[in-house]
């Protein structure tokens, strides 16, 4: 993969980025973060796509103090993160999973 990517020319209208590296993650406290992140923001969109609840009002209301607190933590740092860079917001979602998405993190 990586020699396919480093073949590629990416470019932003007439200029030619390079603005990437390839890293090794075990070296990169960044990369290990945001593999955890990701990894629990794939559990939770499994969670909300293949969950058969019809309101997700009890979603919220069954999480213990822990989880709550966790599910608040998460959704600071996504807001946070779209602050930084609106390109992080790429959904691949429907829009009833998006709406339920959004009801659990309280927007």
């Amino acid at each position: 993969m990586k020699s396919y990517i480093s073949a590629q020319t990416f470019t932003n209208g007439e200029h030619a980025l390079a603005n990437y590296r390839f890293a090794i993650s075990d070296d990169e406290p960044g990369i290990q973060t945001s593999d955890v992140i990701t990894g629990v923001l794939g559990k939770l969109l499994s969670f909300i796509q293949d969950t058969e609840l019809d309101d997700p009002v009890l979603w919220r209301e069954n999480l213990d103090p822990q989880q709550e607190c966790n599910l608040d933590l998460l959704g600071t740092v996504l807001d946070h993160s779209l602050e930084e860079n609106a390109a992080f917001a790429h959904y691949v979602l429907s829009l009833e999973d998006r709406r339920r998405a959004a009801f659990l993190f309280g927007h």
